[in-house]
Parts: structure tokens; C-alpha cells; sequence
């Protein structure tokens, strides 16, 4: 997996309710450099705290939220990339 370079930031992404997303490394949807990446995922279920709503706890397994545990391996290419569907 690939091991940031001193000072790069690692690549994020917000997932849309249609599962589409953009990933954003230094600016939003500039996309990620090229190589292999170990994917980290984490989903904070909104929850109702008094008139609010808020992030409640990560409701995806542990091992997904550490890119130490987590399985998950994409390899990123030069140009328009087409991730396949990633099924927890």
C-alpha cells in the first residue's frame, strides 16, 4: 500500500446517498496521485441529540477505520479511473 510522502495529504472522499464520489487531495475533485492506496471507511450514523441532529459513533466495522487493518487495496492510474462497487 502506499505510504504518503512526507508533507502530501492523504486523498479523501465523501460518499453521496447514490454511492457516486469525488476524491480530493488538494484541492476538492483534483482526484488522487497515481498508485496504490490501502481505503479506509468510516460512517458516523446521524443522530437526534435534543433539537439537533449530529454525528453519532462509526457504525462500520473497526478494521475498516485504520488504513493499519483495513483490506481494502485500490491501485489509482494516470486519467479517469472506474473503482469497482466496494460492498462492506
Amino acid at each position: 500500500p502506499k505510504t504518503p510522502i512526507h508533507g502530501t495529504p492523504n486523498p479523501r472522499a465523501n460518499v453521496e446517498k447514490d454511492g457516486a464520489f469525488n476524491v480530493s487531495t488538494y484541492v476538492t475533485a483534483d482526484g488522487a496521485p497515481e498508485g496504490d492506496y490501502t481505503l479506509t471507511v468510516l460512517w458516523y450514523k446521524p443522530v437526534k441529540k435534543g433539537t439537533d441532529v449530529v454525528s453519532g459513533p462509526n457504525v462500520i466495522p473497526a478494521k475498516y477505520a485504520n488504513p493499519n487493518t483495513s483490506d481494502l487495496i485500490v491501485s489509482i492510474k494516470q486519467g479517469e479511473n472506474d473503482l469497482p462497487r466496494i460492498a462492506l
